[in-house]
């Protein structure tokens, strides 16, 4: 069953009488639990739960989303513009999702027909529906009523600006709102998806505020944008438009990029099919994970410390360029691994200081996955969110908007 994280499980018949302060339980207990060995075949595509600077949201199996923490610009997708320190159902009757990816100021989520709605900020048309004017409830993406395969999105809070992308069936790609390089048809901004032009055979997408990389059928990575930091992973150290490919990469799961506002700071993570995490790009805090302060960027991947038979993993990156960036990664038999900067608690282990090489964060309870980051801990924000077998939710860090989801705006340090 799906409990508040600070609730005591306790069996259905149970909740009403034993944890009146949990009451919104009842409407969030999910109509699947998977069982303590079961683990989705399709995790690696299939967000359940994602994060941005101040809110996060939960996709339960009943195919509902809901959401909790700050919604100035209606990222919480309920129809209001209140903060809420526990979770509300995103309003979109009779529609049924399938992944989600939430950013700093909007929302979007993939149906289970295969469109794409988006939710809050639409300032630099990140909402894909030909508009700037934001939205408290999902729109449709113009476009994408159907044959998407994955979405994902990023945004900046300070500066309202934010761009997605979608995976289509034909292994493609659209983007639209606003990217610093390249949208995908040469220019910066688009208020409806369009084709990116010369990127094909995509397996998986991630964007990064400032950057982007592509997972590609050859199991290779390519990314492009900003690469000052050498967040492209190409060994040059040049920003690039249009995609170029991370140097030594092979057998590829899953590649992630996270940086901050515009092409600055940012790094970027792959995992590989041995179970393996390598990253490139900026770290001044531990970002990286390969136990050594004194490398402050590195051009081309390097090996995360001590990691193996890892299963999925997440980055998070500060908006701007002081290097506040983190990592958590899931081993196969459902631990949790962090590291990177900490000035907000996100590595889980009980201080704010940064780690160079991975921790295990304790204090949590079933089998571990799925994992969120919401930002990087630079201006007061930076959280983590663990899913576990029994649709748990545990948060830890910044919770000056509820993102926690707890209840409070107590920020804690620990799950």
């Amino acid at each position: 069953m799906r409990l508040l994280p600070w609730c005591v499980s306790f069996t259905a018949i149970s909740i009403t009488m034993l944890c009146t302060a949990c009451s919104i339980d009842a409407d969030l207990i999910s109509n699947k639990i998977i069982s303590s060995n079961e683990k989705p075949d399709n995790a690696i595509l299939v967000s359940k739960i994602s994060a941005g600077a101040d809110h996060t949201c939960l996709l339960k199996a009943d195919g509902t989303v809901w959401c909790w923490g700050g919604n100035s610009s209606g990222q919480l997708g309920n129809g209001s513009n209140l903060d809420s320190t526990s979770p509300v159902k995103v309003d979109d009757p009779g529609v049924f999702y399938a992944s989600i990816s939430v950013s700093d100021n909007f929302s979007c989520g993939l149906t289970s027909q295969g469109a794409v709605r988006c939710w809050g900020s639409n300032a630099s048309g990140q909402l894909g529906n030909g508009l700037t004017a934001s939205s408290n409830t999902p729109v449709q993406v113009q476009g994408l009523e159907s044959g998407v395969v994955s979405v994902a999105t990023a945004g900046e809070k300070w500066g309202n600006y934010g761009y997605a992308c979608a995976l289509l069936t034909d292994a493609t790609i659209k983007c639209w709102g606003y990217h610093p390089a390249n949208i995908g048809n040469g220019t910066t901004s688009s208020l409806t998806p369009v084709s990116f032009a010369g990127l094909t055979n995509v397996l998986q997408i991630s964007t990064g505020r400032g950057h982007s990389c592509a997972l590609l059928e050859s199991k290779t990575a390519v990314c492009w944008g900003g690469n000052s930091a050498g967040q492209l992973g190409d060994g040059s150290g040049s920003s690039s438009s249009t995609p170029v490919q991370v140097s030594g990469l092979a057998g590829v799961k899953k590649v992630l990029a996270a940086s901050s506002s515009w092409m600055n700071d940012g790094f970027s993570c792959a995992l590989l099919e041995s179970g393996t995490v390598k990253c490139w790009g900026a770290n001044p805090y531990g970002t990286l994970g390969n136990n050594d302060n004194s490398v402050t960027y590195s051009l081309v991947p390097l090996d995360v410390f001590g990691l193996t038979d890892i299963e999925d993993f997440a980055l998070g990156y500060g908006n701007d360029a002081n290097g506040n960036g983190a990592a958590c990664a899931l081993h196969n038999n459902g631990d949790l691994y962090c590291w990177g900067s900490n000035p907000t608690g996100m590595v889980g282990n009980g201080s704010t200081t940064p780690t160079f090489k991975p921790l295990q964060v304790t204090n949590l309870t079933g089998l571990q996955i799925a994992v969120a980051i919401g930002e990087g801990g630079d201006n007061g924000s930076g959280h983590v969110c663990a899913l576990n077998n029994l649709g748990d939710y545990r948060c830890w860090g910044a919770n000056y908007a509820g993102q926690l989801g707890d209840g409070s705006t107590s920020s804690r340090t620990t799950p």
